[in-house]
């Protein structure tokens, strides 16, 4: 269990990776619902338990690939956020050196 929540780790933290993912489950979940309202439509619906398996994994990738964008955002406006203020830094302290000379 250990080296799945390792690996689920790493594949969050490398934004590029995120972000591959994230617009895979999106365009999974097109996929699913385009196929599952007509091509699909006749089997799912003859077969309970597979139109509810089938419907619940599209619902899985919208919601994970929601997560993902709100937790990239998140990232995002804290990365400006830190750079934001270290820029403010960096002008005070070369304001504080010209003043002093």
């Amino acid at each position: 269990m250990s080296f799945i929540i390792q690996i689920t780790k790493g594949l969050i933290r490398d934004a590029i990776l995120r972000r591959k993912i994230m617009g895979a489950c999106v365009l999974m979940a097109c996929v699913m619902l385009l196929a599952g309202g007509t091509v699909l439509w006749r089997s799912l619906t003859e077969e309970p338990w597979a139109f509810f398996v089938f419907w619940a994994v599209c619902l899985w990738m919208t919601v994970l690939s929601l997560l993902l964008a709100v937790y990239d955002l998140l990232l995002v406006r804290m990365a400006a956020r830190l750079e934001r203020e270290r820029l403010q830094r960096k002008i005070l302290t070369a304001e504080e050196i010209r003043d002093h000379q």
